[in-house]
């Protein structure tokens, strides 16, 4: 997806200044700037080698520190929505992780 996107140009975006690079500022495209109050608790889970991994780290420093009640499981080496392939065990481990969290609240 993101080798398509370079290669259509789609990031000039990224590298622009003004109108074009405030865009990306909106939470429909980036959670990050979306207004979090008021929000039921929130479950997070990442590979540490994934290209959101990054995004989600900040994601989870940003609802910590407002206080909200969040949880973040990071898994090593695996594919970008791991927990939805329950074949795999650490996918199986995360959703326990999950369903432990949601029955907590």
């Amino acid at each position: 997806m993101l080798k398509d996107a370079v290669a259509k140009g789609l990031f000039d975006v990224l590298l622009k200044e003004g109108e074009d690079r405030k865009a990306l500022m909106d939470p429909l495209l980036s959670p990050y700037y979306g207004d979090y109050d008021g929000i039921p608790p929130i479950f997070l889970s990442v590979s540490d080698s994934e290209t959101l991994c990054d995004d989600t780290l900040v994601l989870y420093d940003k609802l910590k520190k407002q206080g909200h009640r969040v949880q973040l499981v990071i898994e090593h080496g695996l594919c970008h929505a791991y927990p939805i392939l329950p074949y795999m065990p650490e996918a199986r481990k995360t959703l326990e992780k999950a369903f432990a969290f949601a029955d907590k609240i």
